[in-house]
Order: C-alpha cells, then structure tokens, then sequence
C-alpha cells in the first residue's frame, strides 16, 4: 500500500555513457509507467544494442495502489548490476521509471565489486539527467 499523495518520475529519456577499464557503460533512463512500456523500451535498447555484451536493467513504479520494482543482472555475476540500478532510481526518488545499463565489455575485469559500482554509477548519472515531472494521485 502507498502512503503518499505524489511523486517525481521521469518524464522523457536521457541517456550518458561512462567508461571504466577500457569497458563501456551506456545509461539509459525512461517513462515505464507500465509493464508493457518498459517491456518495448528494452526491446528497442537491445534491438539498438544486438552487438553489446550485457542489457542490465531495473524499474520501480506504481501499479494500482501498490510499489513494486524489480531488477536484472542479465548475465552479469549475481547483485552486481540489477540492486545497483534499482537503488540509484530509490536515491533519485523517482517512480515510473526504467533504467538499462547497455554493456560492451573492454577486455579487462572489474571484479564484482567494480562491475556493481559501475552499473550504479551509469545509472546515477543517467537519473541526474533525465527529465522529470510531478504526479499527483486523486481519489
């Protein structure tokens, strides 16, 4: 159950890339008020992407009266990039929005430790960047 009246969420998309060891990070942040809408967004990321080697991903928004938000680390080692997108959308406060972390591997380990901050950190920078608006839930 929700206890607030209103929110941010995003209300376009943005998209920054950020480089780590030679492997690339680009961060995509988008609307996903709807399964369905996040559902095409990454069709359309990864159909852009066919040649990157991961399309880590997370949402968090309202569905009816309830939060709910899930995370993927599409192949990467467990809990190193789907928690870490998730909890840059909880520190932006921000609902209704999705975020794909689109990697393309540089030859050289980040280690599970490394692979977590990067995919937090593209996903921070992202949700710095991406436009947002206020909704307000009526009865």
């Amino acid at each position: 159950m929700i206890d607030f009246d209103e929110y941010e969420r995003s209300a376009g998309q943005a998209r920054q890339t950020i480089k780590i060891q030679r492997s690339e990070f680009i961060g995509i942040a988008f609307s996903a008020p709807s399964q369905h809408d996040f559902d095409e967004a990454l069709a359309r990321i990864t159909k852009e992407h066919f040649d990157a080697t991961h399309h880590c991903w997370a949402w968090r928004r309202v569905e009816g009266n309830e939060l709910r938000s899930h995370g993927s680390d599409a192949g990467e080692p467990s809990g190193t990039a789907g928690r870490p997108i998730l909890q840059a959308i909880e520190s932006a406060a921000l609902l209704d929005t999705g975020v794909v972390v689109v990697r393309y591997y540089g030859g050289v380990k980040l280690g599970t430790g490394g692979l977590a901050r990067a995919y937090r950190d593209a996903a921070r920078e992202v949700l710095e960047i991406v436009p947002r608006e206020r909704r307000i839930l009526y009865e």
